[in-house]
């Protein structure tokens, strides 16, 4: 059983982070324009282009930006790639993920907020209960993979009773004496 859901999470906070570490180099585009509209962590920065500190702060976004896109694109090469092998491993692989993203912006919120930054805290706010529910959901289908293949199959205990009915039938028919053309 494929993990789409965990894939497609993977793939959705890899290329948010990566925006995130993209606008927060400040490089011009349609691409980081979309960002600011789409992240607004760091939509609207007006003290960090006062600060003396501006190429060390957002230097220190973008790091961290990119460290998690790194932890998730590891998770979703693992995912793809190393699914045969031990699932427990990729499993680990998305859990660490999900908690670098979440100290990361915990980390961006705490430095932002204590800039003066307006909004941050509600925009870190939304981002740290959308990874929750990103990790909650991965962790119910992993969950619900898991109990999928302990499960007993089915039809095989259909089989089995239906046999097993049939030789008490024949048993019982045998010790009465019906069933028998003598």
């Amino acid at each position: 059983m494929r993990l789409v859901l965990t894939q497609l999470l993977a793939g959705h906070w890899l290329l948010a982070f990566a925006l995130v570490s993209a606008t927060a180099l400040g490089a011009d585009g349609a691409l980081i324009e979309a960002a600011r509209t789409t992240m607004p962590f760091t939509a609207h920065q007006p003290m960090l282009a006062a600060s003396p500190y501006q190429a060390v702060l957002t230097g220190g976004v973008a790091i961290a930006a990119a460290m998690v896109a790194a932890m998730f694109l590891w998770a979703l090469l693992m995912l793809w790639l190393g699914e045969d092998e031990d699932p427990g491993e990729a499993h680990s692989i998305v859990v660490l993920a999900h908690a670098c993203a979440m100290i990361a912006v915990t980390a961006m919120m705490t430095v932002l907020s204590g800039l003066g930054v307006s909004g941050v805290i509600l925009a870190a706010s939304v981002m740290v209960a959308a990874l929750s529910a990103s990790y909650a959901a991965v962790s119910y289908e992993w969950r619900d993979q898991a109990d999928a293949s302990n499960r007993p199959d089915l039809g095989q205990a259909a089989a089995r009773m239906m046999a097993l009915g049939a030789a008490h039938s024949t048993v019982l028919s045998n010790i009465t004496g019906r069933g028998r053309s003598d």
